[in-house]
C-alpha cells in the first residue's frame, strides 16, 4: 500500500520524516535510513539495517547452513595472508 505525505526543508536542509511513516518503518530516534534518488525524481526512504542486526542475521545463515566456524576462520586467514 503506498503512502504519501509532505515534508517541508529547513534552513538547515533537514525534513521531518511523518510519523506515519517513522511507525511503519519502525524508525526510532537516532536510526539510519538512505535516501535513493530514481532517474525520474523520485526519492525511496528505507530504513538501514543496525550493524547488530546484520550480524545476527550471518550468524543464523550460518548457523542454519551447517558451516563449521572454524573452518571459516583458517579459510579466511588463508585468504588475507596471500594480500600480505
Amino acid at each position: 500500500m503506498s503512502v504519501t505525505h509532505e515534508a517541508t526543508v529547513t534552513s538547515k536542509g533537514q525534513i521531518t520524516v511523518p510519523k506515519e511513516i517513522r511507525e511503519r518503518l519502525g524508525l526510532e530516534r537516532g536510526e539510519t535510513v538512505s535516501f535513493e534518488l530514481a532517474a525520474d525524481g523520485t526519492v525511496r526512504l528505507r530504513k538501514e539495517d543496525a550493524p547488530l542486526d546484520e550480524l545476527r542475521d550471518l550468524r543464523e545463515e550460518i548457523r542454519f547452513s551447517g558451516t563449521d566456524i572454524e573452518s571459516m576462520q583458517r579459510e579466511s586467514k588463508r585468504q588475507w595472508s596471500t594480500f600480505e
